[in-house]
């Protein structure tokens, strides 16, 4: 059994010498190998061809020939490498500019990389060409020494007056040490200049466009840089010629960076109608070129208190009032039916006190009448209170005739509540499966709105109104979510990557006292106003859906398309249609509404025909709001299961 004995012998014999030899070369790292001195490595090297001649005429398996050979390569492969850098200049260079266009007149920063592989020191001398329209405002490094094994990164400034894309470059490096000399050479890059232009946007707002006279109206003024550019002596002013201003700001100067506003208001007292003429904003870009650019007008409707106490007289004296009792109006109620008429009482729904100091005035298109009670008079509205819009003025109250569009965005309590409590529950299932990249923990929190009924009970018991706990028991509560996304950095620490909050609103004070909220939701509401403001403090990203039952107004809708804060991100949700608006070209608003819960508008023929029916029931007061949206539900099941 001594086959291949020879062969085994050989292979054990070499393998002991190339240990011997070269195992120091195989293990070795390339610094390690360079400590040796170009002397050692020489004599490793020709150790290694020896050995490689051996291998080649010994009488070896083919397995074990073809094993040594690339073990002996491997060696032979490091110390060429090695001797290689004692013998040659090895460094080498690259050129590192700004990414993205730099702005005109600022300094930007050009760098040169040099990695010296030799184990020595090399001398370099730069020499280096850019545009004509560029100029070096820092010193720039002709000479400078590049130790062994080592990088160095040498920097100098360039600026340009003037717009245009120029070339930085090319650079040559000459490279010596010990006699030897080398030139690197580095391609050219080219960098965009550019002036970035300031975008502002002016906006003008009353607080209210239809006032009786005498009463107090504030005018808002809001510019904002929606641009790149910073806007300079911006001077933001209204013309008040003809208004009797009592207080505020009217112009404002100062800077405006990319990004930010600036807001400033002033009240005026209304004597007439009138239409405020546009705010007008001036600014200078940072070419220097000076701009200007104006709001719209705003109307507001003033009425005069003669004219609205005659109509108050005329509308008396042209419809006969019946003085009667509550006892015969409650009799008359029933020989119509409750369901069909279902009646409120202005005198019921709002404080003594406000109800003895106001007029009441009502619009044509209402059923109503009037009752003494004590030395009381009380107005009675025979019409569902969704039809029914009651504005109120400093010294009278008005009601009218709901718009179309005032109805479709029209909620009642239990219709208000049902609506956030289900978005609430819905965004519970969407924030707990939805993760922003790279959190790893999450932190939900939950709460509502108590203020609003405790400010309900303090008004009735100062007036000595009696408090309905009923109605108390079916107001919405405003729930809100807020879901922290966190991820960890180490074994105790941890970072916020994202807030996202969740709140809605419905007018609780209104739903109680008036049964039934029409007005559309807008930004410039103080709480959603203030919570915008106090969120975008915050350090981390943060997104915030505002939800309201009453859909939001078109002002709103046209901020939340064109909002742009990088770390703020607005939604805007109209609970009943479940629309969303947002700024569709940030990614993370398009995922997360991609997520929230859709309602089906599109119906059958037959179908249609059938809401339009409930809707005439609802308007003329067969149908309440809230039996009114479980028939649409049914219907839309009967459509869905087909």
């Amino acid at each position: 059994m001594k086959m291949f004995e020879e062969e085994i012998n050989n292979k054990r014999s070499l393998s002991e010498k190339m240990r011997r030899e070269l195992g120091v070369v195989v293990h070795s790292s390339e610094d390690d190998l360079l400590e040796m001195g170009v002397v050692k490595l020489q004599e490793k090297l020709e150790a290694a061809k020896r050995i490689e001649e051996e291998v080649a005429s010994a009488k070896l398996l083919g397995d074990d020939r073809h094993q040594l050979m690339s073990e002996i390569r491997l060696a032979k492969s490091k110390l060429s490498s090695a001797i290689k850098l004692w013998r040659e200049i090895q460094v080498f260079a690259e050129l590192e500019a700004c990414r993205g266009p730099v702005r005109v007149g600022q300094p930007f920063a050009i760098s040169l990389v040099l990695r010296n592989r030799n184990p020595f020191d090399v001398q370099a001398s730069l020499e280096g060409f850019w545009s004509s329209e560029l100029r070096c405002v820092s010193p720039f490094p002709q000479n400078l020494t590049v130790k062994a094994r080592s990088s160095c990164t040498v920097s100098f400034l360039l600026q340009s007056s003037s717009e245009g894309t120029f070339v930085v470059g090319p650079f040559t490096i000459t490279c010596r040490a010990d006699g030897m000399e080398k030139k690197v050479a580095i391609d050219p890059v080219k960098v965009e200049v550019r002036s970035f232009k300031p975008e502002l946007k002016i906006a003008k707002n009353a607080s209210r466009v239809r006032v009786a006279e005498g009463e107090e109206v504030e005018v808002t003024l809001t510019v904002e840089n929606r641009g790149e550019g910073y806007a300079r002596n911006v001077h933001l002013r209204d013309d008040t010629s003809g208004l009797r201003v009592i207080g505020g700001v009217t112009e404002w100067r100062g800077e405006l960076p990319p990004g930010s506003s600036k807001s400033i208001s002033y009240r005026f007292i209304a004597e007439r109608s009138l239409v405020l003429k546009p705010a007008v904003v001036s600014f200078v870009d940072e070419s220097g070129r000076q701009s200007s650019l104006q709001s719209d007008t705003v109307v507001v409707d003033v009425q005069a208190v003669e004219k609205r106490v005659e109509a108050i007289e005329e509308r008396r004296e042209k419809v006969e009032i019946p003085r009667i009792g509550v006892e015969e109006i409650i009799d008359e109620i029933l020989k119509l039916g409750t369901i069909a008429l279902i009646g409120y009482s202005v005198g019921s729904m709002i404080p003594k006190k406000r109800r003895i100091a106001k007029e009441v005035l009502v619009e044509g298109g209402l059923r109503w009448t009037t009752w003494k009670q004590g030395d009381q008079e009380v107005t009675l509205i025979f019409e569902h209170p969704i039809a029914v819009v009651r504005e109120e003025y400093e010294s009278f109250v008005r009601l009218r005739k709901a718009t179309p569009v005032e109805i479709f965005h029209s909620v009642d309590s239990l219709t208000a509540r049902r609506l956030q409590e289900q978005f609430i529950h819905a965004m519970r299932g969407v924030l707990n499966s939805w993760r922003p990249e790279g959190a790893t923990d999450v932190d939900v929190k939950e709460y509502q709105d108590t203020g609003a009924i405790e400010r309900i009970r303090k008004t009735l018991k100062e007036y000595g109104e009696e408090i309905d706990e009923r109605k108390i028991s079916t107001l919405p509560r405003n729930p809100a979510l807020v879901y922290t996304y966190r991820a960890k950095r180490g074994f105790l620490r941890t970072e916020t990557l994202m807030e996202v909050h969740v709140k809605t609103y419905a007018n609780i004070e209104k739903l109680y006292f008036d049964e039934v909220d029409h007005a559309q939701m807008s930004i410039s509401h103080p709480e959603v106003s203030s919570t915008i403001e106090n969120l975008s403090q915050l350090k981390h990203p943060v997104v915030i859906f505002f939800c309201s039952p009453t859909g939001w107004d078109e002002e709103t809708k046209n901020f939340a398309r064109d909002a742009s804060d990088p770390k703020t991100h607005l939604v805007f949700v109209d609970l009943k249609t479940l629309d969303t608006y947002y700024n569709s070209s940030k990614n993370v608003l398009r995922e997360l509404c991609s997520l929230t819960p859709k309602v089906e508008t599109e119906y059958p023929r037959e179908a249609s025909e059938k809401i339009e029916k409930l809707d005439n029931l609802l308007l003329n007061g067969t149908l309440t709001l809230d039996r009114y949206i479980e028939e649409v539900k049914k219907l839309q099941t009967r459509i869905a299961t087909g």
